[in-house]
């Protein structure tokens, strides 16, 4: 009689980058140990779709945490910065005689965690048949992605998702630093050095403000293409929309993003190659 292997529960948490980047990294932990992963993936209000809205997988996935109700055969780990007892970024070890469950937005802190085995794993998943509708009309050889993240930027509003509810302070007053480096005008700067070094090139543009899109369109016309939508929120069709966006930021032949950016990150993780990277505040 076959003897089930231990499990590596990944409780993911926020938005799409943070909670792709953590099961990700848990898929890696269990590919060298050789323990099954289980995803964790609890629709909210900051994502509202769940893991089969995105993709065609064949693994288990729970739709409900066990945080709160975790069975003595697991240790548990809480990286949540906000919830009680949490401890995020702390170092996680393996027991023989224990699953273990990570319940984080981030890379759990492991040398198990391996940055390789976590974006081929990621490359691997099947999008759903309504993300691969999404993707088909778009042809993006000669395109370098955009990606512009301005939520919580200077004179916004703060969305029920972006408040200061599920962060610390320090981490919310660097999201807001962040977000400021990233409006659309810095990058309106910078692809206009883009278009005068190569008048021939494309830009896909992913932002989560249609504010972005029209201002963009507006100054370059039909050199910046975009996946259109009419909501600007974390709704399952939104979510839908964005792992679209990843995708397609993913299959450019460079990448002009946004600094301090789990959906940038992604799209990094999800690209084979970029002939370049360049970030807000950093590079422009």
């Amino acid at each position: 009689m076959k003897v089930s292997a231990r499990k590596i529960y990944i409780d993911a948490q926020h938005g799409l980058g943070n909670r792709l980047r953590a099961i990700a990294s848990g898929a890696s932990m269990a590919q060298k140990t050789g323990r099954d992963l289980v995803i964790v993936w609890q629709a909210d209000n900051h994502c509202g779709a769940d893991f089969a809205d995105l993709f065609d997988y064949e693994g288990p996935v729970l739709a409900e945490a066990l945080y709160g109700r975790m069975p003595t055969d697991v240790d548990f780990y809480n990286y949540m910065e906000v919830e009680p007892n949490s401890a995020k970024d702390a170092p996680v070890s393996l027991s023989e005689e224990k699953d273990l469950y990570v319940r984080t937005s981030c890379v759990v802190n492991s040398d198990l965690s391996d940055w390789a085995l976590a974006n081929q794993f990621l490359r691997d998943l099947t999008p759903s048949r309504a993300i691969r509708d999404l993707l088909e009309p778009f042809q993006l050889n000669n395109h370098v992605g955009v990606h512009i993240r301005m939520e919580l930027g200077e004179g916004e509003s703060v969305a029920n998702y972006e408040d200061d509810s599920f962060l610390s302070r320090e981490s919310f007053d660097t999201a807001q630093y962040w977000r400021k480096k990233s409006h659309f005008k810095v990058f309106i700067d910078r692809l206009d050095r883009l278009f005068a070094e190569d008048p021939e090139c494309r830009v896909f543009v992913a932002s989560d403000r249609d504010e972005a899109y029209q201002a963009l369109e507006t100054t370059f016309g039909d050199r910046v293409t975009y996946l259109r939508r009419s909501a600007f929120d974390r709704s399952k069709a939104q979510i839908c929309y964005a792992l679209a966006d990843a995708i397609l930021l993913s299959r450019c032949k460079g990448l002009i993003g946004s600094s301090w950016s789990s959906f940038t990150e992604l799209a990094m993780r999800l690209a084979p190659a970029y002939d370049y990277v360049e970030m807000s505040g950093r590079d422009f």
